[in-house]
């Protein structure tokens, strides 16, 4: 007898390789990015300057697709990676410096007033 392809079948099979080895493929990026301290320190910073934004939805002061649309807007992404530049250039001065000269430096670039008001 003569074998018939049904074409749903054949469908449902390409289909379910398509998304396994879909899935397959993001899950080796997510392993790959999880063994990266940069995207661990990028993302503990988003995440707290975006916790402003949660805290407000979470007390209902705003929705979620305005959260979801202000944290994907490009402007506030420029914010969080100027804040995660900033971050990690101190971190890498102070550890090779040490806290007093960073101290120091970091002196020069604050206004007067503002220290005073630090005691320093």
């Amino acid at each position: 007898s003569a074998t018939t392809l049904n074409p749903t079948s054949y469908c449902l099979d390409y289909w379910d390789h398509y998304n396994v080895g879909t899935i397959e493929e993001i899950e080796q990026h997510n392993k790959k990015k999880r063994k990266n301290p940069l995207v661990w320190f990028r993302e503990g910073v988003q995440l707290i300057v975006c916790s402003p934004l949660y805290a407000a939805y979470w007390l209902g002061i705003i929705k979620e697709p305005i959260v979801q649309r202000l944290t994907g807007n490009i402007l506030f992404k420029f914010i969080s990676s100027c804040v995660t530049l900033v971050g990690f250039v101190g971190s890498i001065i102070t550890i090779v410096l040490g806290w007093d000269q960073f101290v120091l430096i970091s002196v020069k670039f604050i206004d007067k007033p503002f220290l005073k008001w630090l005691n320093l």
